[in-house]
């Protein structure tokens, strides 16, 4: 009842999510800027080659408190 129908249904594979942002809202987000997501542990090697794909450095990959991957900072090459 309270997430967004697109983080709960991301297609397929369940990243259509992170390749829409990553594509479509690149130019929203300044030369060097950041970016940061929130994920399943399982879909993190994905995540960071979606991003790379699209002109990003994965710069960081956090574990949560279990030590499980959860999250990522990346950041928007100069170009």
């Amino acid at each position: 009842d309270y997430e967004p129908h697109l983080a709960l249904h991301g297609g397929d594979d369940g990243l259509d999510f992170y390749r829409n942002i990553a594509k479509n809202y690149r130019n929203a987000i300044k030369k060097g800027g950041y970016l940061c997501f929130e994920y399943d542990p399982s879909q993190g090697d994905d995540i960071c080659t979606i991003l790379e794909e699209n002109g990003y450095n994965v710069l960081e990959r956090v574990r949560d408190y279990n030590d499980r991957e959860r999250a990522l900072l990346a950041q928007r090459k100069e170009d």
